[in-house]
């Protein structure tokens, strides 16, 4: 938040099972503090003013989260100080290994924590459903169907969705234990988690609740697509990778991963 160019304060979050999810939005939201440092003080003579534009905010704060951070140079750059905070628990982790875990691809539910090739698809959604409501062609009550329809044509995802926030369960859990209780809740005999989760659950604790703990690995080396005719360049942004590929190709690529026990 601010109060004015020279005021300028950040708010961030921290997961103690999920230490990138912390780093990611640090630099999020010291994108939106830089962007507020670099406006004109005109913007603020009055204390009714605000910051001239909330698009603006968003390209900055997202340009430092993910063109910054998801770089192979500020990979470079984080990875031993990783090391170095977390006492070594890094070790068994390469550089390289860190870079492809921050910039892994894969369909969800959640906008905020989307990697950069599926966030587009998450604004088109609310996008054109906004565009159906202003417009008078759908009303409130048609949003959530229309929303899951979505879901499932641009991301593919047809799974009935259920909000943590409605499954009761005890506040004071956290972590892997938060995780184990809303899946006995709902009966589920699979967790599904990231590759960079291996470090933060333990099988056993899974193996006692009768629940297998799986891990969603990308096959990064089966994703090549033209480009312009060059050698083939991974790892480059979601405009580059939107350029070059349509819509089924896209899709094609977002189901090259499998699923792996350890």
């Amino acid at each position: 938040d601010s109060c004015g160019p020279h005021d300028v304060r950040v708010t961030t979050h921290y997961y103690e099972n999920d230490f990138i999810s912390g780093a990611f939005s640090t630099l999020h939201e010291g994108g939106h503090a830089l962007f507020m440092q670099g406006e004109p003080e005109l913007f603020y003579e009055k204390h009714a003013d605000s910051n001239m534009s909330c698009a603006m905010h968003e390209t900055i704060s997202r340009f430092f989260e993910n063109i910054v951070g998801r770089s192979e140079g500020f990979v470079h750059y984080l990875y031993p100080k990783l090391n170095e905070f977390s006492g070594g628990k890094l070790a068994d982790v390469t550089e390289r290994e860190l870079y492809e875990a921050v910039n892994e691809a894969k369909p969800s539910l959640i906008r905020t924590d989307a990697d950069e090739l599926t966030y587009c698809l998450h604004i088109m959604v609310r996008y054109e459903i906004e565009q159906l409501l202003v417009n008078g062609e759908l009303t409130v009550d048609w949003v959530p169907a229309l929303w899951n329809a979505k879901y499932k044509e641009y991301l593919g995802i047809e799974t009935p969705v259920v909000k943590s926030s409605d499954i009761k369960k005890d506040p004071d859990l956290k972590g892997e234990e938060r995780i184990i209780a809303l899946c006995k809740t709902l009966g589920a005999e699979t967790y599904i988690n990231p590759p960079g989760g291996r470090a933060l659950y333990s099988h056993e604790s899974f193996d006692r609740e009768n629940i297998d703990l799986l891990f969603l690995d990308t096959s990064m080396n089966q994703i090549v697509y033209p480009q312009f005719g060059n050698e083939f360049i991974d790892h480059l942004s979601i405009i580059d990778f939107i350029m070059f590929n349509d819509v089924p190709t896209i899709r094609n690529f977002l189901t090259m991963y499998s699923l792996n026990p350890g």
